[in-house]
This record gives C-alpha cells, sequence and structure tokens, in this order.
C-alpha cells in the first residue's frame, strides 16, 4: 500500500510540474530502502500501478 502512495504521490507531482517534489521523492527511494525491504514484486507491482 506504501508503495502504492508513493507512486501515486510522485506522478501527481510529477503532472503537476512541482520538480522540487519529485526531486525529493525519486532519491528518497534508496534511503527507503535501507530501512524496509522493497525489494519484492508486490511493492514493484504497487508502484508500477501508482505511476500508471
Amino acid at each position: 500500500m506504501g508503495a502504492l502512495a508513493f507512486g501515486a504521490l510522485l506522478s501527481v507531482f510529477f503532472a503537476h510540474g512541482n520538480e522540487q517534489a519529485t526531486g525529493v521523492m525519486f532519491p528518497s527511494i534508496f534511503l527507503i530502502a535501507w530501512v524496509a525491504p522493497i525489494c519484492r514484486a508486490e511493492y514493484a507491482q504497487g508502484f508500477v500501478i501508482g505511476m500508471a
């Protein structure tokens, strides 16, 4: 559910031209990966569906 929300927010900010938010959110996925396991297929699928 978190990856879905993250992907949806990232695409909304990108569509509205908010470059500052997308510039911070995209690299933060690597910081989140150190804390939470995001390598599962369900997380990647939620992120892609959220961006669609």
